[in-house]
């Protein structure tokens, strides 16, 4: 997850830079930490995530909102947080399937159901 202020995004395209992450798109750290270009990329181009890939972690690409598509304190209070050598805090299930359920494309469906039965799987094992 990445805080959209200035310097949070500057950071996170400085740290990705070093584990080889680069834009798909050719875009700047200053441009997308301007709050005004972020708002006509997604206005007039559609723009919803900026994605991010590396050739060193190609079964991982990722996704960086142009907005704040829910209250960024209270999701990354309940992230769930990888804490490797990459250490990473990523939105919940019930966030992602909230955006999913409001982009409805094919895809998102598909993406839902998924998410659903990781959810229910979760349930599950605390159950036990």
């Amino acid at each position: 997850m990445v805080r959209l202020s200035h310097d949070d995004i500057v950071a996170a395209f400085r740290a990705l830079d070093q584990i080889e992450y680069r834009p798909s798109n050719p875009i700047k750290a200053e441009d997308f930490a301007n709050p005004a270009v972020r708002e006509v990329w997604r206005s007039e181009k559609g723009m919803r995530v900026l994605k991010m890939w590396s050739d060193r972690h190609r079964e991982t690409p990722l996704d960086i909102f142009v907005y704040e598509p829910f209250d960024f304190e209270t999701e990354y209070a309940r992230a769930f947080r990888q804490e490797d050598e990459s250490p990473a805090a990523f939105a919940s299930i019930p966030a992602l399937i909230a955006m999913k359920r409001e982009a409805d494309r094919p895809q998102d469906r598909i993406d839902i159901e998924k998410l659903e039965k990781i959810a229910q799987i979760r349930r599950d094992e605390i159950r036990s």
